[in-house]
């Protein structure tokens, strides 16, 4: 639920060994975590083998960003301790951070068979069953994490982010503000409160709520992703690319998030603060491939021949060759320039990677007929008819198949047009 790991208590080796972990945990939920970081190396000086000291150390080696050293150190303590819940649990966060949600999901699954009255490990369950769109599945879980939370101050911030997960807004808020006046995670508690109202559709009052949290805890990323979010659907467009430029500069965790509002930014937003936004992604990830490809689209948007645009669709298939949205878009151009065998090319690869990508089989569709091949233009629209109906019913406005408008087959495909006829009364004097 926040950016870091902090840890469960736990109890293992000598007297002395056992109090330094306890204050290598202190150090970790106050955030510092180099000091966390020397006294488990302490405790692994004394005893090399101490799964719960990997697990420290492991975990504040991943706070410090060193990820490939706290997976192996995960994967060490998890060989000398196969049962140790909390090597468990926090390999599964590391690994859902990761987007290996699968994998993540079979080490917390291992927490509740261990430790059947885990919450937190059902939290993440949820999660990532949300993820894959499985709605029972993440309310199944939410609902076992809340039954094994009892309500008290302390477990306040996890029952509202319960229920704001579940949609029972209302205790979703009262939990956030009694979090709140508690200073129990008070910055994410003010986040959950901007989500539930957020949901609601009170961006407004939710984008108080981010920049609070934000100001709370300026490290935060996810809190500066909220507030660029709720920017943009209040349409504040400088405030948003702000926040979220400053989001992945803090973590680039949050990139694909961030691309999925860059359609909505390319399309609504001043270009010239998209160009400015570009530029700084450009610099963020110099080498991922949406940023040419939104500049293509941004130059689209302003009219720009296909000629001129089709460089920087180049761009970005030379930096992902499979990228389908680039491949979509360098089809349509060719086609608009009229280079038609290049563009039935890049539908074709399209079709390479997915048989079901209806957009490709449009595309060709539309190539086809310009080229006068009608019977092959209509077995493409076939195609798509079996995959996406409300796509293939634009092609009644398309000028590339004015050509088949009284053809019996394409008639049979597309649905005619719907006209409204109104009555009208008329009056006699």
């Amino acid at each position: 639920m926040n950016g870091e790991l902090l840890f469960l208590d736990g109890q293992t080796g000598s007297a002395a060994n056992m109090d330094k972990l306890r204050r290598a945990r202190a150090h970790l939920r106050k955030g510092e975590n180099r000091k966390a970081q020397t006294l488990a190396l302490e405790v692994l000086e004394s005893a090399p083998l101490d799964a719960d000291a990997l697990s420290v150390f492991a975990v504040s080696t991943y706070n410090l960003r060193d990820v490939p050293m706290a997976t192996a150190v995960f994967e060490e303590a998890l060989l000398l301790d196969p049962a140790n819940t909390g090597a468990h649990y926090y390999y599964g966060f590391l690994l859902e951070r990761l987007g290996k949600r699968q994998e993540a999901a079979e080490h917390f699954q291992k927490c509740v068979e261990l430790q059947p009255d885990f919450p937190e490990a059902y939290i993440h369950l949820g999660d990532i069953a949300g993820a894959r769109r499985d709605v029972q599945g993440a309310h199944d879980a939410y609902g076992a994490a809340l039954a094994r939370l009892p309500e008290c101050d302390e477990n306040c911030f996890q029952r509202g982010y319960l229920f704001s997960r579940l949609e029972r807004h209302e205790e979703a808020m009262e939990s956030f503000r009694r979090a709140i006046a508690l200073h129990i995670h008070e910055a994410a508690s003010h986040s959950g409160v901007g989500c539930v109202l957020s949901s609601l559709g009170r961006d407004g009052e939710a984008l108080e709520h981010f920049q609070r949290a934000a100001v709370l805890e300026p490290g935060d990323p996810n809190f500066h992703y909220n507030s660029g979010l709720s920017s943009l659907r209040l349409k504040k467009y400088q405030d948003s690319v702000d926040c979220f430029v400053r989001a992945l500069e803090l973590d680039t965790i949050l990139w694909n998030p961030v691309m999925d509002n860059m359609p909505r930014l390319v399309s609504q937003a001043p270009p010239e603060l998209v160009r400015y936004l570009l530029d700084k992604l450009e610099k963020i990830c110099p080498l991922r491939s949406e940023p040419p490809f939104f500049r293509a689209m941004l130059m689209v948007r302003e009219g720009a021949d296909p000629e001129t645009v089709l460089p920087c669709v180049e761009e970005s298939l030379k930096r992902d060759p499979g990228m389908v949205q680039a491949l979509h878009l360098k089809g349509n151009l060719l086609r608009d320039a009229g280079r038609y065998v290049d563009a039935l090319g890049c539908f074709d690869a399209m079709l390479s990677q997915s048989k079901d990508a209806s957009l490709a089989h449009y595309g060709r569709a539309t190539v086809l007929a310009l080229l006068g091949r009608d019977d092959d233009a209509l077995k493409a629209l076939e195609e798509v008819s079996h995959r996406d109906r409300n796509l293939l019913n634009q092609a009644r406005e398309d000028a590339a198949f004015r050509n088949l408008l009284t053809n019996p087959v394409f008639c049979g495909l597309v649905q005619p047009r719907k006209i409204s006829i109104k009555a009208v009364t008329v009056s006699c004097k």
